[in-house]
């Protein structure tokens, strides 16, 4: 779990380093301005195919809306200062409903690659009370 923790900040770090000293940020300024133009709009499309439930795609595959909450969470845009967007914690509150008595977050089959999504996810959500439940779905 400390590994995929590493590796998600490791990955963030990419995203928000600033520039070198006297390297003008500018330079960059129209390649971040496309990316986080495409993030925008990846993001729309996805918020669009939310189910009424919260979940993306079936229903017996958290592991669709896991890579889509981790994927929203990872927006550059996203103010972690503010509440989630509504259609984001509607997504993480469908997703913790699937945890079973065992601690896989699974509907059936594939247990192992839904649960180690959803943990994914979770993580990056990055919320304390998320804690108890990672720890049981490990």
């Amino acid at each position: 779990m400390k590994f995929i923790a590493s590796l998600i900040l490791s990955s963030s770090v990419l995203v928000v380093t600033p520039p070198a000293a006297g390297q003008q940020q500018s330079e960059y300024l129209s390649l971040r301005l496309e990316m986080e133009r495409a993030i925008r709009k990846g993001n729309a499309f996805l918020q669009s195919q939310q189910e009424k439930e919260g979940l993306w795609g079936e229903k017996e595959t958290p592991a669709l809306t896991s890579l889509v909450l981790a994927a929203m969470m990872r927006d550059p845009g996203l103010d972690y200062t503010k509440p989630h967007p509504k259609h984001i914690e509607k997504g993480f509150d469908w997703l913790v409903q699937q945890q079973k008595d065992d601690g896989g977050i699974y509907v059936k089959g594939l247990a192992t690659y839904n649960t180690s999504s959803a943990i994914m996810a979770l993580l990056a959500r990055d919320r304390e009370e998320d804690r108890p439940m990672i720890l049981k779905a490990r």
